[in-house]
């Protein structure tokens, strides 16, 4: 007798790496759909589950916190700079501005070019601020 499940089973197994590729090429193929339905349903998604959220971030806190802070901890050993041009432009720019991007008229995150300025900061939105490391010529406000 001929097991359909088994087969599809280890068709997946011995595939896999074909798999994979077929699956690689649907997303490059189809990236903005597939963003787009992921923006509707994860804001879904988090609307619906936001209590269960609350409870999970409080129980994982509780299991992990030595870990979680040591990591923080140890991130700010290893980048004193970074850490200190924050402070810095948060103390001499306590309230957010407007994204410095053209057409973009979002509240915004500060954004250092470089750490050893600290008071040179560039203010970016979260999208623009994701997007920074993707865009070569982003337009800012104010530049030719």
């Amino acid at each position: 007798m001929f097991d359909k499940k088994a087969y599809i089973k280890q068709w997946r197994i011995d595939n896999r790496g074909k798999m994979l590729e077929q699956m690689k090429q649907y997303h490059n193929k189809h990236k903005e759909k597939i963003a787009e339905y992921q923006k509707k349903y994860m804001k879904e998604y988090r609307n619906t589950h936001q209590k269960e959220r609350v409870e999970y971030d409080k129980r994982y806190w509780e299991t992990h916190h030595k870990e979680i802070l040591e990591r923080i901890k140890q991130y700010n050993v290893n980048n004193p700079g970074k850490i200190k041009a924050q402070i810095t432009a948060r103390r001499v720019y306590p309230v957010s501005q407007i994204c410095s991007v053209v057409g973009c008229n979002e509240i915004s995150e500060r954004h250092h070019p470089n750490y050893d300025k600290p008071l040179e900061i560039i203010w970016l939105c979260r999208k623009h601020h994701k997007e920074l490391p993707k865009i070569k010529n982003i337009k800012i406000k104010g530049e030719i």
